[in-house]
């Protein structure tokens, strides 16, 4: 079924699988003149070559990224983050090393946690943490206000 299912999928650049392209790929369509007479074009990923550090892995790498890959790592807070935390259709589809890199990376979490990584649940953690600290420095703040309120009377 898979195989059958492959024939409808697009075809991917195979230099998308040697770098994080972030689902992105080259685009078709036409530049249109004045006289409105249009010639066939191409928009390629703007991809660049970037040394980026992985806690987990203890190691700087040299990939090969485009710039909306290299923002979703900065927004989800480090390459680690990045290749956890994100599903696997994003990184488009068949691509090799997002999936080897993510692969390492999970298999050092899992040592360093002691449990299988779940995507899903971190996730929810990681938000629930947020909050406990919104409601600490919401309560904080109140005190404060409070405290200024009977010092002005």
């Amino acid at each position: 079924v898979m195989n059958h299912l492959a024939e409808f999928t697009r075809s991917v650049a195979k230099r998308a699988n040697r770098g994080l392209y972030g689902g992105k790929e080259v685009l078709f369509g036409n530049n249109v003149s004045y006289s409105e007479r249009k010639t066939r074009r191409t928009w390629k990923p703007n991809v660049q070559k970037k040394k980026i550090d992985s806690k987990l892995l203890d190691q700087t790498m040299q990939l090969r990224m485009t710039t909306y890959a290299m923002r979703s790592i900065m927004k989800a807070g480090g390459l680690d983050e990045y290749l956890l935390y994100t599903k696997e259709k994003r990184f488009g589809t068949a691509n090799d090393l997002a999936l080897k890199l993510r692969e390492k990376v999970q298999k050092v979490w899992e040592e360093q946690n002691g449990r299988k990584f779940n995507r899903r649940k971190e996730i929810y953690l990681q938000r629930l943490a947020q909050l406990e600290n919104q409601v600490e420095t919401t309560e904080q703040v109140q005190t404060l206000t409070e405290q200024a309120n009977t010092q002005n009377k």
